[in-house]
């Protein structure tokens, strides 16, 4: 797959062309240039034997998960079977709403520290080249670096300060790691094909940078671990107000198991939330008017982005606009738009016998523009597909974006396997996204230039695309 199909721009679109063209009865059987064949379920009821009904029948290819872990550890996002089980119900208490939603005033003040910076940048550029239109910026490192304190505090408690003076160099390190390059297109495509003790030897050896960067993350997590069980060993309070001060308490991980808990929400959360901010910049610049509508309900419900008491969940999490254009972004723009897995045993799929060790393709990329489900305007950004409006005029979000089946919209998966970090990732864009389109307009630079999402396992975040950005008064 990853020969054929799995490395093109934008990933998925051949298997949304197959799906679209090529009659089946759920299921799309296609080879790769080593002989591999793969399954590609093409209907909601083949995703739910895979993703629900079997899920643990399936497993990644385990080529992929070395590949991956030299990002983000063997945590949950790599663990499979009892062990992901275990680890699912150890996590899962943090990703409640009662949990997650007092973190709204902590990240409302670091989007705050973001834009506070952003006009600092603006200023000077205005200072130097003596414009008064706003200056140009380049938001993919704003992204990333905004995700990464978000994540940092939400999960450890950990300031990055990547907005102020001296910010911590370890944001770096996950973008050495995470950078694409000819060297790592090459060793994941190995990784897939190859046994591990014909690779592994080469793992680093092909690029060393990258090994010193794995091995500053795993110290800095480790550190982290240890600096939060000696505070807590001489607290007053048991009341955790982060994940990992979750996790130390209830005992049940050990050093070991911890950081790589810190790595995975690290490494695949500021990198996937980061792609999907900057993609909703992008459509927000096509789609200036709805950028407006967004503005207008934004400020509708915070009068100023200083006003911390006016931004509580209830205020956030009731604006239907900033959730559709969240939703429709991730419609379009998955941040893993294709998944592999591999039959752990002999099992089914819609009644056929899949027999083990047989490749599936799950592509979310095309699941999420099938005009089946969304019609004919599937690949364009209309948010307000995603929102009803009842007799009164009265807005609310609904759940399924005009589609007949929540299968049509597979970005965090669904069933045992689903991404469990999808309620923060919500809280992320809901405070970025209001903070930043509630002071700046912001359009693109080069808008007649097409974009394309870069080919790899993540939809990564639209590296030098410059956008113009100018503040709107009254804010």
């Amino acid at each position: 797959m990853l020969s054929r199909i799995g490395l093109e721009r934008p990933r998925g679109k051949t298997a949304l062309k197959w799906m679209t063209t090529i009659p089946n009865q759920g299921l799309i059987q296609f080879g790769e240039f080593s002989g591999r064949l793969y399954l590609l379920p093409t209907t909601p009821q083949a995703l739910i034997d895979v993703l629900s009904t079997r899920a643990y029948d399936y497993a990644k290819p385990e080529g992929l998960r070395r590949f991956i872990a030299r990002v983000v550890g063997f945590g949950l996002l790599l663990t499979e079977g009892n062990v992901h089980k275990q680890q699912r119900r150890l996590l899962q208490g943090f990703f409640k709403p009662h949990v997650l939603r007092p973190l709204y005033p902590v990240l409302w003040g670091k989007a705050q520290e973001l834009v506070v910076s952003l006009e600092h940048t603006l200023n000077k550029q205005v200072v130097k080249e003596c414009e008064s239109d706003g200056g140009v910026v380049e938001m993919s490192e704003w992204a990333r670096n905004l995700t990464m304190d978000f994540i940092g505090l939400s999960t450890m408690g950990y300031d990055f300060k990547s907005f102020r003076e001296n910010p911590d160099k370890v944001i770096d390190r996950f973008s050495e790691l995470s950078e694409r390059s000819v060297l790592q297109d090459t060793f994941l495509v190995l990784s897939m094909k190859i046994p591990e003790w014909i690779t592994n030897p080469f793992r680093w050896g092909l690029d060393p940078s990258r090994w010193k960067a794995n091995r500053a993350l795993h110290s800095f997590c480790d550190r982290m671990v240890n600096e939060r069980k000696r505070a807590l060993a001489h607290s007053s309070t048991t009341d955790p107000s982060n994940l990992l001060d979750i996790l130390i308490q209830q005992g049940s991980c050990s050093n070991d198991e911890l950081v790589d808990h810190l790595l995975t929400i690290l490494g695949a959360g500021h990198d996937t939330s980061a792609s999907t901010l900057m993609w909703c910049c992008y459509e927000l610049c096509q789609n200036r008017d709805i950028q407006a509508q967004l503005r207008s309900e934004v400020r509708a419900a915070i009068p100023s982005i200083s006003d911390y008491s006016a931004v509580s969940w209830e205020t956030v999490e009731s604006l239907p606009l900033l959730d559709a254009i969240i939703y429709e972004v991730l419609r379009l723009y998955p941040a893993v738009p294709m998944l592999a897995r591999e039959a752990v045993r002999d099992t089914r799929i819609l009644n056929h016998h899949i027999p083990k060790r047989t490749r599936i393709a799950i592509c979310p990329y095309a699941f999420n523009r099938l005009p089946e489900f969304w019609g004919k305007d599937a690949d364009r950004f209309v948010p307000n597909r995603w929102i009803d409006i009842d007799e009164f005029g009265r807005k609310a979000l609904n759940g399924l974006g005009g589609a007949s089946t929540k299968y049509a919209h597979i970005t965090f998966s669904h069933g045992h396997r689903s991404c469990i970090g999808r309620p923060v990732a919500f809280i992320q864009l809901r405070c970025a996204l209001a903070a930043i389109f509630g002071r700046f307009q912001m359009e693109l630079v080069n808008p007649d230039i097409p974009v394309q999402p870069p080919s790899f396992i993540t939809m990564r975040a639209l590296e030098g695309v410059p956008f113009r950005l100018t503040k709107v008064e009254g804010w």
